[in-house]
């Protein structure tokens, strides 16, 4: 009927996999950042601001991070 706007749509999609425990383990080692997930992430942030959104969103050391370069060599 023409009345869902494409702007409106998004796709997400990807495989990740883990062998039994790996993920757990990760998780302890700290190796994943976790942030509560909020809808505006989802359908009002771009794909090229959610990252430093996310950051900013978690405040203290996180940050900081969002002004470092994209590309590590240029820091």
């Amino acid at each position: 009927e023409g009345t869902l706007n494409p702007d409106h749509i998004k796709f997400f999609l990807g495989y990740s996999g883990w062998s039994p425990g790996q993920l757990e383990e990760e998780m302890d080692e700290k190796s994943w950042l976790l942030s509560k997930a909020k809808g505006h992430y989802v359908f009002d942030i771009g794909r090229s601001e959610l990252w430093k959104t996310v950051l900013n969103d978690l405040g203290g050391d996180y940050k900081m991070i969002t002004n470092y370069p994209e590309d590590p060599r240029l820091n």
